[in-house]
Protein backbone atom coordinates (compact mmCIF):
# COMPACT_ATOMS: atom_id res chain seq x y z
CA UNK A 1 0.00 0.00 0.00
CA UNK A 2 3.02 2.69 0.43
CA UNK A 3 4.17 1.73 -2.93
CA UNK A 4 0.59 2.43 -4.38
CA UNK A 5 0.61 5.65 -2.32
CA UNK A 6 3.76 6.87 -2.70
CA UNK A 7 3.17 6.20 -6.60
CA UNK A 8 -0.12 8.45 -6.13
CA UNK A 9 1.40 11.04 -4.38
CA UNK A 10 4.19 11.07 -6.98
CA UNK A 11 1.66 11.36 -9.97
CA UNK A 12 -0.15 14.51 -8.66
CA UNK A 13 3.14 16.15 -7.38
CA UNK A 14 4.53 15.55 -11.14
CA UNK A 15 1.01 17.28 -12.70
CA UNK A 16 1.27 19.82 -10.71
CA UNK A 17 5.45 20.73 -11.38
CA UNK A 18 4.30 19.88 -15.16
CA UNK A 19 1.30 23.03 -14.94
CA UNK A 20 3.56 24.98 -12.96
CA UNK A 21 6.26 25.21 -15.56
CA UNK A 22 3.75 25.22 -18.60
CA UNK A 23 2.32 27.97 -17.35
CA UNK A 24 3.84 30.76 -16.57
CA UNK A 25 3.63 32.49 -12.98
CA UNK A 26 4.11 35.86 -14.32
CA UNK A 27 0.55 35.48 -15.79
CA UNK A 28 -1.97 37.49 -14.25
CA UNK A 29 -4.08 35.48 -11.89
CA UNK A 30 -7.45 34.39 -12.21
CA UNK A 31 -9.46 36.91 -14.03
CA UNK A 32 -12.25 36.53 -11.32
CA UNK A 33 -10.21 37.89 -9.05
CA UNK A 34 -11.06 41.24 -10.23
CA UNK A 35 -14.32 40.91 -11.95
CA UNK A 36 -18.12 42.13 -11.43
CA UNK A 37 -19.13 38.41 -11.80
CA UNK A 38 -20.04 36.58 -8.48
CA UNK A 39 -20.98 33.28 -9.09
CA UNK A 40 -18.29 30.80 -10.77
CA UNK A 41 -18.57 26.94 -11.59
CA UNK A 42 -15.98 24.31 -11.16
CA UNK A 43 -14.98 20.62 -10.94
CA UNK A 44 -12.21 18.86 -8.98
CA UNK A 45 -10.73 15.96 -9.06
CA UNK A 46 -7.50 14.18 -6.48
CA UNK A 47 -7.29 11.73 -3.81
CA UNK A 48 -8.01 11.63 -0.17
CA UNK A 49 -5.04 9.58 2.44
CA UNK A 50 -6.97 8.79 5.39
CA UNK A 51 -7.49 6.80 8.41
CA UNK A 52 -9.77 6.19 11.33
CA UNK A 53 -9.35 7.38 14.48
CA UNK A 54 -10.44 5.10 17.24
CA UNK A 55 -9.40 1.63 15.81
CA UNK A 56 -7.04 -0.54 16.82
CA UNK A 57 -4.31 0.44 13.97
CA UNK A 58 -2.65 3.89 13.10
CA UNK A 59 -1.58 5.49 9.74
CA UNK A 60 -2.88 7.07 6.50
CA UNK A 61 -2.81 4.19 4.83
CA UNK A 62 -6.17 4.36 2.73
CA UNK A 63 -6.39 5.79 -0.34
CA UNK A 64 -9.23 6.76 -2.80
CA UNK A 65 -10.79 9.06 -5.00
CA UNK A 66 -12.25 12.47 -4.12
CA UNK A 67 -13.95 14.09 -7.20
CA UNK A 68 -16.70 16.37 -7.67
CA UNK A 69 -18.46 20.20 -8.66
CA UNK A 70 -18.12 23.09 -6.69
CA UNK A 71 -20.37 26.41 -6.80
CA UNK A 72 -18.48 29.63 -5.74
CA UNK A 73 -20.01 33.24 -4.47
CA UNK A 74 -17.91 35.95 -4.39
CA UNK A 75 -19.61 38.05 -1.63
CA UNK A 76 -16.62 40.56 -1.12
CA UNK A 77 -13.21 41.23 -2.98
CA UNK A 78 -11.57 39.53 -0.21
CA UNK A 79 -13.77 36.76 0.62
CA UNK A 80 -16.04 33.95 -0.68
CA UNK A 81 -18.07 30.88 0.01
CA UNK A 82 -18.17 27.50 -1.65
CA UNK A 83 -20.56 24.79 -1.68
CA UNK A 84 -19.21 21.26 -3.40
CA UNK A 85 -20.81 18.18 -3.99
CA UNK A 86 -18.26 15.28 -3.72
CA UNK A 87 -17.69 11.64 -4.46
CA UNK A 88 -15.55 10.79 -1.74
CA UNK A 89 -13.81 7.40 -0.54
CA UNK A 90 -12.47 7.32 3.03
CA UNK A 91 -11.44 4.65 5.32
CA UNK A 92 -8.84 2.98 6.95
CA UNK A 93 -5.80 0.15 6.25
CA UNK A 94 -3.48 -1.29 8.64
CA UNK A 95 -1.12 -4.27 8.92
CA UNK A 96 0.67 -5.91 11.82
CA UNK A 97 2.39 -9.22 12.34
CA UNK A 98 1.17 -11.54 14.37
CA UNK A 99 1.79 -15.49 14.47
CA UNK A 100 0.10 -18.75 15.02
CA UNK A 101 1.50 -21.72 17.17
CA UNK A 102 0.95 -24.44 14.17
CA UNK A 103 1.55 -22.17 11.19
CA UNK A 104 3.89 -19.59 12.65
CA UNK A 105 4.45 -15.44 11.86
CA UNK A 106 1.98 -13.88 9.39
CA UNK A 107 0.85 -10.57 8.46
CA UNK A 108 -2.65 -9.74 9.57
CA UNK A 109 -4.39 -7.32 7.19
CA UNK A 110 -7.39 -5.11 8.35
CA UNK A 111 -9.38 -2.58 5.62
CA UNK A 112 -12.18 -0.24 6.34
CA UNK A 113 -13.63 0.92 3.43
CA UNK A 114 -16.47 3.98 3.52
CA UNK A 115 -17.67 5.67 0.30
CA UNK A 116 -19.32 8.85 0.59
CA UNK A 117 -21.54 11.78 -1.19
CA UNK A 118 -20.14 14.80 0.43
CA UNK A 119 -21.05 18.45 0.68
CA UNK A 120 -18.46 20.47 2.03
CA UNK A 121 -19.21 24.26 2.69
CA UNK A 122 -16.07 26.84 2.90
CA UNK A 123 -15.49 30.12 3.95
CA UNK A 124 -12.79 31.30 1.76
CA UNK A 125 -10.22 34.22 2.04
CA UNK A 126 -8.35 35.68 -0.38
CA UNK A 127 -5.17 37.18 1.19
CA UNK A 128 -2.63 37.33 -2.18
CA UNK A 129 -4.34 36.60 -5.59
CA UNK A 130 -3.37 33.24 -6.18
CA UNK A 131 -4.08 32.28 -2.32
CA UNK A 132 -7.39 31.39 -1.06
CA UNK A 133 -7.47 29.90 2.51
CA UNK A 134 -10.47 28.42 3.78
CA UNK A 135 -12.52 27.13 7.00
CA UNK A 136 -15.66 25.12 6.64
CA UNK A 137 -17.34 22.07 7.43
CA UNK A 138 -18.44 19.46 5.77
CA UNK A 139 -21.84 16.83 5.86
CA UNK A 140 -21.32 13.05 4.33
CA UNK A 141 -23.66 10.29 3.65
CA UNK A 142 -22.53 7.42 3.52
CA UNK A 143 -22.89 5.51 0.25
CA UNK A 144 -21.63 2.12 0.84
CA UNK A 145 -19.27 0.36 3.62
CA UNK A 146 -17.24 -2.95 4.02
CA UNK A 147 -14.92 -3.97 6.84
CA UNK A 148 -12.48 -7.18 6.25
CA UNK A 149 -9.71 -8.68 8.22
CA UNK A 150 -7.08 -11.04 6.62
CA UNK A 151 -6.16 -13.61 9.42
CA UNK A 152 -4.88 -16.98 7.75
CA UNK A 153 -7.57 -16.00 5.54
CA UNK A 154 -10.44 -13.72 4.76
CA UNK A 155 -12.99 -12.90 7.11
CA UNK A 156 -15.58 -10.25 6.12
CA UNK A 157 -17.77 -8.77 9.42
CA UNK A 158 -21.35 -8.17 8.61
CA UNK A 159 -22.31 -4.60 8.20
CA UNK A 160 -25.48 -5.11 10.06
CA UNK A 161 -24.74 -6.14 12.90
CA UNK A 162 -21.30 -3.57 13.01
CA UNK A 163 -22.82 -0.68 11.13
CA UNK A 164 -21.23 2.53 10.38
CA UNK A 165 -23.31 5.68 10.60
CA UNK A 166 -25.63 7.17 7.68
CA UNK A 167 -24.43 10.58 8.38
CA UNK A 168 -21.40 12.45 9.84
CA UNK A 169 -19.49 15.88 10.11
CA UNK A 170 -16.30 17.18 9.27
CA UNK A 171 -14.61 20.50 9.98
CA UNK A 172 -11.49 21.33 7.60
CA UNK A 173 -8.85 23.56 6.23
CA UNK A 174 -8.41 24.30 2.62
CA UNK A 175 -5.47 25.94 0.83
CA UNK A 176 -5.76 26.70 -2.67
CA UNK A 177 -3.08 28.18 -5.12
CA UNK A 178 -4.27 29.33 -8.63
CA UNK A 179 -1.63 27.92 -11.32
CA UNK A 180 -3.53 30.05 -14.43
CA UNK A 181 -6.90 31.63 -15.32
CA UNK A 182 -9.33 28.86 -13.93
CA UNK A 183 -6.84 25.75 -12.67
CA UNK A 184 -5.92 25.55 -9.30
CA UNK A 185 -4.68 23.11 -6.64
CA UNK A 186 -5.77 22.65 -3.44
CA UNK A 187 -4.52 20.93 -0.21
CA UNK A 188 -7.00 20.38 2.48
CA UNK A 189 -7.37 18.69 6.24
CA UNK A 190 -10.63 17.19 7.43
CA UNK A 191 -11.86 15.70 10.69
CA UNK A 192 -14.95 14.20 12.09
CA UNK A 193 -16.49 16.37 14.63
CA UNK A 194 -19.61 13.67 14.92
CA UNK A 195 -18.33 9.52 14.66
CA UNK A 196 -18.31 7.62 11.75
CA UNK A 197 -19.30 4.76 13.74
CA UNK A 198 -19.99 4.65 17.12
CA UNK A 199 -18.30 2.11 20.02
CA UNK A 200 -21.30 -0.05 20.72
CA UNK A 201 -21.11 -0.95 17.07
CA UNK A 202 -17.61 -1.58 17.02
CA UNK A 203 -16.36 -5.29 16.27
CA UNK A 204 -14.70 -6.48 19.71
CA UNK A 205 -10.88 -5.56 19.94
CA UNK A 206 -11.10 -3.43 17.54
CA UNK A 207 -12.09 -0.31 19.12
CA UNK A 208 -11.66 1.58 21.84
CA UNK A 209 -14.30 4.50 21.79
CA UNK A 210 -16.48 5.95 19.24
CA UNK A 211 -14.58 6.27 15.79
CA UNK A 212 -13.95 9.31 13.63
CA UNK A 213 -12.95 10.13 9.71
CA UNK A 214 -9.37 11.57 9.86
CA UNK A 215 -8.29 12.81 6.29
CA UNK A 216 -5.79 14.78 3.60
CA UNK A 217 -6.95 15.37 0.38
CA UNK A 218 -4.67 16.62 -2.38
CA UNK A 219 -7.11 18.05 -5.68
CA UNK A 220 -6.43 19.44 -9.18
CA UNK A 221 -9.54 22.01 -10.18
CA UNK A 222 -10.86 24.10 -12.53
CA UNK A 223 -13.01 27.32 -12.38
CA UNK A 224 -15.62 28.71 -14.90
Amino acid sequence: MQTYFSRCFGLFIFLLLVSAAVLSPAQEAYRYLHADKKFFGGLAAGMNISQVDGDTYSGFHRVGLNAGGIVYWRMHPAAGLSLEFLYSQKGARGVRSASDYNLGAYFEKYNIRLKYVEAPLVFYFFPKDRYHVGLGASFNALLSSSESLERLGPVYFEQEAFPFEPYYVDLLASVTYMLWEGLFVNARYQYGITPVRRFGNTPADFGGGNQFNNMVSFRLGYIF
